[in-house]
């Protein structure tokens, strides 16, 4: 009896260790990791990759002289070389290419006159070729909150300044948060972490050792205590994976301040210098933050940029134009979407919806700086 239960236990044990080198082997043989790969499909050589840090696959589709490029976020698949089949259409000035596949989703990508444009830019010809349909321009005010007019909302927050603190606008919100007692007409320092807006106690006078925490989900406000005064003669360099790095000119310092741990830490001095992220980190002099401009560039995957004849979408060498003329400003960007000014105006852009009228506010046509925040 005890033999036969020994060989049993045996047994079981044996089954659980093939049991956990197959699952091993597996997770070895199907855990994601980066690559790239290049193919031909019909006269098409496609360079693929996929990025595990960022967690994207990138396709650079080239004929002739003509590059494409796609971006696709949040998709995974077990093989490689996953586009199997490409059809181009043509009219007299555009060029544009549908992808088909039975795993990865990719949208027309078109060029006009050697320029990839998005194939909402593209003219009623080609988008009935495409089997696209014309987008109407129609835009209907859903709401007017203290003159200010909302077209859609999109699940967003949207935070507009009103010189003492901020109008809160939702689907089922409008208020208005006061934090300050006086008017502030230029408050530069305000900056969107996540969902946070991290606002310098402006009711100070020349440094602020308190910050506002304002949540921009629920509009409620916590206050930071700094370990040490800033200036208010200072600039945000940037924000990187959830840290606001701030040149406090008058002392010569570079601040990073962990808005989570609500922890600062003094990164740059006159004597060390200070860093940027430039698509890396590099470390920089501290005249070079005191007097040029270093806005941090590379934290996403996609950037953008506006030029005389529109706004272009960039990802590495590559550009992609979205908008025919160019925005006043670009607001904020994440990856697939950027929200960019237009006179008094904000828009929004991504792949998917193309273009849409969010806002209206004619203020903006006087005063648009660091004003808007939208989550």
């Amino acid at each position: 009896m005890k033999k036969a239960k020994i060989k049993q236990r045996r047994r079981l044990a044996l089954l659980l260790i093939i049991i956990l080198i197959i699952a091993l082997v597996l997770f070895f043989l199907f855990r994601r990791k980066d690559y790239t790969v290049t193919y031909s499909v019909n006269d098409y050589e496609i360079t693929e990759s996929y990025h595990k840090e960022e967690d994207y696959y990138s396709f650079i589709i080239k004929k002739g002289e003509t590059e494409r490029f796609a971006i696709v976020y949040n998709q995974h698949f077990s093989s490689k070389k996953n586009i199997d089949q490409i059809t181009e259409y043509q009219t007299e000035t555009e060029s544009c290419i549908t992808i088909s596949s039975n795993k990865v989703r990719i949208e027309p990508l078109c060029t006009k006159e050697a320029t990839q444009i998005s194939y909402h830019l593209v003219s009623d010809e080609m988008k009935e070729k495409l089997g696209v349909t014309s987008e109407t321009k129609e835009d209907t005010i859903l709401t007017t909150y203290n003159n200010i007019n909302v077209y859609h909302y999109r699940n967003h927050n949207y935070y507009i300044w009103n010189y003492r603190g901020f109008y809160h606008i939702n689907e089922n919100t409008t208020e208005n948060i006061q934090l300050f007692d006086k008017d502030i007409y230029n408050p530069t320092l305000i900056t969107q972490v996540n969902d946070t807006l991290v606002i310098p106690d402006y009711n100070a006078d020349y440094y602020f050792d308190k910050v506002i925490l304002l949540d921009m989900n629920t509009g409620r406000t916590t206050t930071w205590t700094l370990e040490t005064s800033i200036y208010f003669d200072s600039a945000v360099l940037g924000v990187y994976q959830g840290d606001l790095y701030i040149i406090d000119k008058h002392e010569k310092t570079e601040w990073q301040l962990n808005i989570a741990k609500q922890k600062q830490e003094r990164v740059g001095t006159e004597q060390k210098g200070g860093k940027i992220y430039d698509h890396e980190w590099t470390n920089v002099t501290m005249n070079r933050l005191l007097y040029q401009e270093n806005t941090f560039k590379g934290t996403t995957i996609l950037e953008y940029n506006i030029k005389e004849d529109g706004l272009y979408a960039i990802f590495d060498n590559h550009q992609m134009k979205i908008r025919e003329s160019a925005p006043s400003k670009i607001l904020s960007n994440t990856d697939n979407t950027v929200y960019y000014l237009v006179n008094d105006n904000v828009y929004s852009y991504n792949k998917e919806e193309g273009e849409k009228l969010l806002l209206n506010y004619f203020e903006w046509n006087f005063n648009s700086e660091n004003v808007i925040f939208i989550d």
